[in-house]
């Protein structure tokens, strides 16, 4: 049935591609009020075009006509580890698209170093999950999307901008530095007294400020230095013109998912993941 369909790939995507992909994300949307972690505006981004893969393919299209009804991409944030989502236009399922697309990323995975495939799912999306199903997928873990309005945030922390590069947020009588220390990831690091206490990487979209990777060394933990990081870099995206901030947090990690709600992130989506290794 997918002969009467053109499929295509590309290394990157293009701008023209990325208006049809959201497009066909909203329709999905819309059908099923499940959300997909594509990651577009990542990979469109000058980090996410730095960090393409550029030895073969990454993004998967199939067209009727000049009309987008089925897609599937890569987004790699681990050289040994391919995240994988997509979807096809409700209207257009049950006739093999997205089997085909995830037979054209499966021949370019085997080709390539990757050894591990990360299937990516709604928890609410039943066709997604019937696809893994199929395909004997380990579960891997699960995944909280979480978002901040930035009018919410003003109730919340405390922030004492300070001069030169670097901010401070204040606890008690202790000041917490926070410098960037990797300009190309965006990454930040907090140090007491010259040593290093937590660090987290910042990304800045069109009104979507993201937060990654926030940590704390752990002989600093349970003394609110996380909170402290988490407040400064809520605080830092909504200068740089943030609207809203979001993040993920694993759904087991009960001590992060508290502090996250009691700063004003709210849930949207629980993301599942599923492992694939290659061989399988």
């Amino acid at each position: 049935m997918t002969s009467n369909y053109t499929f295509t790939a590309s290394v990157a995507i293009g701008d023209a591609q990325y208006r049809q992909i959201m497009e066909l994300e909203k329709a999905c949307r819309e059908y099923e009020d499940v959300d997909s972690k594509l990651e577009l505006d990542f990979k469109t981004s000058e980090v996410g075009r730095n960090q393409t893969d550029r030895s073969g393919m990454n993004e998967f299209f199939c067209y009727e006509r000049d009309a987008l009804v089925g897609y599937l991409g890569v987004c790699s944030f681990d050289s040994a580890v391919w995240e994988v989502n997509g979807m096809v236009r409700p209207s257009y399922r049950r006739q093999g698209i997205f089997t085909e697309l995830f037979r054209r990323m499966l021949s370019e995975f085997n080709a390539r170093s990757p050894q591990e495939l990360l299937l990516l799912s709604d928890k609410k999306s039943a066709s997604g999950l019937r696809f893994i199903e199929r395909l004997h997928a380990n579960y891997h873990h699960a995944e909280y999307d979480m978002v901040l309005n930035a009018s919410d945030f003003e109730q919340h922390g405390e922030f004492v901008e300070h001069g030169g590069d670097s901010s401070s947020l204040l606890r008690s009588k202790s000041a917490l530095d926070i410098q960037e220390t990797d300009a190309k990831q965006h990454t930040f690091t907090g140090t007491i007294d010259g040593k290093i206490i937590g660090s987290v990487r910042l990304e800045l979209l069109p009104d979507t400020g993201g937060i990654y990777a926030l940590e704390v060394v752990p002989e600093y933990r349970g003394h609110g230095y996380g909170r402290a990081l988490l407040n400064w870099s809520i605080a830092k995206l909504i200068s740089m013109g943030a609207k809203t901030v979001i993040l993920q947090v694993d759904t087991d990690n009960a001590r992060a998912l508290n502090l996250y709600t009691s700063a004003g992130f709210v849930e949207k989506s629980v993301m599942l993941y599923h492992s694939l290794p290659k061989g399988n």
